[in-house]
């Protein structure tokens, strides 16, 4: 964030003058305001990130400031300092910490003091903004994808499906009676997927596999499941699984028409990657990889397709490269040039038609298989590169 929007409140008009000198010598953008009243009138149109406000004021004081800010949904990514002196009621910070405040800081204070704390409080807000952010993404694409998508707890039970999981296999949408995951299987495939989901559960890695469902319908289909574990305080907590049906690709051996399925396969991850188009692009860049760096892009294209063919090399082969090497320094490559999630999918899509030898179907079901995986991790690494840059 540069030069984010401090507003500082106080009646004091000499300690009003000294913060905001301290403030703008540390290259912030100061705004002042001698009341509450006059406070909440300028940040409606200013829109600060973080308000530093006295507690001890005439009319609106600090805590009721507080409150307003909170109430007010135009200010759900502002953070709150209150300031108050060493002879306010010790139920002061407590009362300030219950109205919202993210802070508390009391008179007199070290100049070094503040600033630590205003810049804790913008981290903090913006990992927040950026975790609505990706709920936000998640949700949209869990609820429009063509794909049954599944969220898993650590014992396999189904804990959240979307309308075409419901569509596909499932009657009830109570979580009451939502089953096992595996109780969707026929009996031949349960014990097989028990054991892989106790793997996933253990921090292993799953390749993309198929399975047998009994589906809502009672008829047998056949689906492909694209597993990922859920992290919680770096222990896997349960699952997100994305199944894609299969439908007798032996019989169709069109390469073409098998890699334009796919292309559609990809809407789910193209769709968690955006907000849409013009939003994203603005949190990271102005514009498109493709757009503003065309000779960059296009190495990015040949050093994804070559990523691409080692990894199917490698399951073909039954080696084991340092795939996770390649992908976490080209995450890094694309990090510095700013690049978005979208320009993830931009860059997959022209270079999966790329790999080598995509002229039968099951090279490209095997191909299909390894580029979920990669496009994954892919996106996870770049997410990791923007957040340790942040910290």
């Amino acid at each position: 964030m540069k030069n984010p929007k401090i507003m500082v409140v106080d009646d004091d008009i000499e300690m009003l003058k000294s913060v905001s000198i301290l403030l703008k010598s540390n290259i912030f953008k100061v705004l002042t305001a001698s009341s509450g009243e006059e406070a909440i009138k300028m940040a409606l149109i200013e829109k600060p990130d973080v308000f530093v406000i006295d507690y001890m004021m005439p009319g609106l004081n600090g805590l009721e400031v507080c409150k307003t800010i909170r109430e007010n949904g135009k200010f759900i990514d502002c953070g709150v300092i209150l300031i108050t002196g060493q002879t306010n009621l010790p139920d002061d910070e407590i009362l300030g910490l219950d109205a919202g405040a993210d802070d508390y800081l009391i008179k007199p204070f070290k100049h070094r003091e503040l600033i630590a704390r205003i810049n804790s409080v913008l981290r903090v807000r913006r990992l927040l903004k950026e975790s609505r952010y990706s709920d936000f993404k998640f949700k949209h694409a869990f609820d429009s994808s063509i794909n049954p998508v599944f969220i898993l707890d650590f014992e396999g039970k189904i804990e959240l499906v979307n309308k075409s999981g419901l569509d596909t296999f499932i009657f009830d949408n109570k979580p009451e009676t939502l089953p096992k995951f595996s109780e969707l299987l026929i009996t031949a495939y349960k014990s097989n997927f028990d054991r892989i989901y106790l793997d996933l559960m253990t921090g292993v890695k799953i390749p993309s596999q198929s399975f047998m469902f009994v589906t809502a319908d009672s008829k047998q289909k056949k689906f492909v499941i694209s597993f990922s574990g859920i992290q919680n305080n770096l222990i896997t907590s349960g699952a997100l699984l994305i199944l894609n049906e299969i439908v007798d690709a032996e019989a169709n051996d069109n390469a073409g028409e098998l890699i334009t399925g796919y292309e559609r396969e990809s809407d789910f991850f193209n769709k968690m990657s955006i907000q849409n188009t013009n939003q994203t692009a603005s949190i990271y860049n102005s514009s498109y990889l493709n757009e503003k760096y065309p000779q960059i892009f296009e190495r990015f294209k040949d050093k994804l397709t070559k990523i691409l063919d080692l990894a199917i090399e490698a399951r073909v082969f039954k080696i084991n490269p340092n795939i996770s090497k390649e992908l976490f320094d080209f995450a890094s490559e694309l990090g510095f040039m700013r690049a978005t999630p979208k320009d993830v999918i931009m860059i997959y899509k022209v270079a999966f038609p790329l790999i080598k030898n995509l002229n039968n179907a099951k090279k490209i079901n095997l191909a299909k298989d390894e580029s979920k995986i990669i496009l994954i991790e892919l996106i996870g690494y770049l997410a990791t590169y923007y957040r340790n840059i942040s910290n």
